[in-house]
């Protein structure tokens, strides 16, 4: 890909997070005009030094990589932005080659570049941020690696106990474990279920496994294992499996999904099974009066208003419309809250 074209494309993937800046003593300024230095980083051609890195790193010369990373971040005869650009560069590429293709001394030196092209952040105009953000692409090709180095163990075990493969999981960092769910695309039906059963016996001592119940009950297309994996899992990985199960199960195994989430709780959970389920399941004339119902629930009514507001049937909304004109009890409100949520989703769009 060209350098402009490249640019254009991720320049915004570079900038650090706010968060990060708000953790800073003090706020450095910009030192770039962004478009000056995406300018100036376009007009050295980088494209043979980068060729030559990539091949040094290849070959596993890694003294041949310091030295020219070295030479480029001290080259005087180039501006800054194209230095860093050439630099940035290579380190995303890493991210797409093996896993240890170059030593820990050259993740460390790229893991702590300090940028010297700075330009204004979105929201703030005086704090500067880097327009290339070396440190954490470093970052991204360590995580990539580690989910190389998950995803190869991961595949090993499967031909082990399942209970040797969850006990590796829960050991692994962040990175790997996604390394570990990788793997199970490649695991037989028979090895799914072993790993689902057994994550779901430990899923209430250890939330984390209910990405890998989760995604072994979707693969394997098991309505029951993934009704035990929404009754006993919980955290940020739920939401990403109810998604998935709202695409993948037919019309009847959403809604007895849908219905255990409701009848069980907890209200966070059944909420979210709302959010996610329902609104693929209004034509169900069960599923369409339980929503209704739901809203002169105190916990749920929202979620379900939210889901009904945004039905394109005319029927529900004549509803909504009835129901909002008595004024007086939750589920008025909540109707009231349901077009007004459908209106601005239409002002929006």
């Amino acid at each position: 890909m060209k350098a402009a074209a490249r640019i254009t494309l991720i320049l915004y993937a570079c900038v650090l997070p706010w968060q990060l800046i708000y953790g800073q003593a003090a706020f450095p300024e910009p030192n770039w005009d962004r478009a000056l230095a995406v300018e100036t980083a376009q007009s050295i051609n980088t494209d043979r030094v980068l060729k030559s890195l990539f091949q040094s790193a290849r070959a596993g010369d890694n003294r041949q990589v310091m030295d020219t990373l070295l030479t480029i971040e001290q080259n005087d005869g180039w501006p800054v932005p194209a230095r860093e650009y050439t630099i940035w560069s290579f380190t995303l590429g890493l991210a797409d080659m093996d896993m240890n293709t170059v030593s820990p001394e050259v993740l460390d030196y790229l893991s702590a570049y300090q940028p010297r092209t700075l330009v204004a952040h979105d929201d703030r105009d005086s704090v500067g941020v880097a327009l290339f953000n070396i440190s954490a692409a470093a970052a991204g090709v360590r995580n990539s690696w580690a989910r190389q180095r998950g995803g190869g163990r991961a595949e090993i075990l499967l031909q082990n106990d399942p209970t040797l493969w969850i006990e590796a999981y829960l050991e692994a960092g962040p990175a790997e474990r996604r390394g570990f769910t990788d793997a199970l695309d490649f695991a037989s039906d028979e090895q799914l279920d072993a790993l689902a059963r057994s994550a779901i016996e430990r899923l209430s001592d250890h939330p984390g496994l209910t990405a890998v119940a989760g995604k072994s009950a979707l693969i394997l297309a098991d309505p029951n294992l993934l009704q035990h994996t929404l009754a006993l899992g919980s955290g940020p990985d739920l939401h990403p499996i109810l998604e998935a199960a709202a695409n993948s199960l037919d019309a009847e195994e959403t809604k007895a999904l849908l219905f255990q989430a409701i009848r069980r709780g907890p209200n966070n959970k059944a909420g979210l099974a709302i959010a996610l389920l329902a609104p693929v399941l209004l034509d169900d004339l069960a599923v369409r009066a339980k929503m209704f119902e739901l809203l002169e629930n105190r916990d749920l009514g929202a979620s379900a208003a939210l889901v009904l507001g945004s039905s394109t049937d005319p029927e529900i909304h004549h509803r909504l419309n009835a129901l909002a004109e008595r004024k007086d009890g939750l589920a008025a409100q909540r109707a009231s809250l349901a077009i007004t949520a459908d209106l601005q989703l239409r002002e929006a769009g």
